[in-house]
C-alpha cells in the first residue's frame, strides 16, 4: 500500500494488511525540508537512513544520518525530525503505540498533547465518543517545535 502526502511518499512494507500483529515497517520518501516535528511513543522506532541527509533530534540530541545510519527512538523518547536533502526512510515501529505531540506555546510553557487518528497503524483509536485529531491540528503542534530540529 502507497500513500502520497505534499512532502513525502509512504510505502508499507509490513503491517496488518500483511497478517503482522505487533510490527510495522515502511519507506517513505521525503522531500527537502520536510520535517516531523517532536513527539514522543509508548513504543521504539528505528529510522534507516536508506539515501539522502535526515537531521533526527532525540531527547535533545541533534544528529545527521546519512545512507546506512540508522537513528533510533527509544520508548518515550521525545524525537523529531528534518530532511536536509531528498531522503529515503524504513522505519521499523509497533503497531498502535500511540503518539504524544510536543508543543511550545509563545509563553515558553512547554505541554504534551496525545494525538488520536483513525487510519494509521502505529496511532492509537480515540476514546468512544472523541474525535481524532486532524492532521491541519497535527500539523499546528509540531510546527511549535521546528525550530528545536
Amino acid at each position: 500500500m502507497t500513500s502520497t502526502e505534499p512532502t513525502r511518499t509512504r510505502h508499507w512494507l509490513v503491517g496488518p494488511e500483511h497478517r503482522a500483529e505487533h510490527l510495522l515497517i515502511d519507506r517513505q520518501t521525503f522531500r527537502a525540508g520536510a520535517r516531523v516535528g517532536l513527539h514522543r511513543h509508548d513504543g521504539e522506532e528505528a529510522h534507516l537512513v536508506e539515501q539522502g541527509e535526515v537531521r533526527f533530534v532525540i531527547d535533545g540530541e541533534r544528529r545527521v544520518y546519512r545512507d546506512g545510519e540508522v537513528a533510533f527512538a527509544p520508548n518515550g523518547s521525545e524525537h523529531g525530525f528534518v530532511a536536509l536533502s531528498e531522503a529515503t526512510v524504513v522505519t521499523v515501529r509497533e503497531q498502535r503505540l500511540g503518539s504524544w505531540a510536543i508543543v511550545i506555546d509563545p509563553d515558553g510553557t512547554r505541554r504534551e498533547i496525545e494525538i488520536f487518528r483513525n487510519g494509521p497503524p502505529w496511532s492509537k483509536q480515540p476514546p468512544d465518543g472523541e474525535p481524532t485529531t486532524p492532521d491541519t491540528v497535527v500539523e499546528s503542534y509540531y510546527r511549535t517545535t521546528k525550530h528545536l530540529l
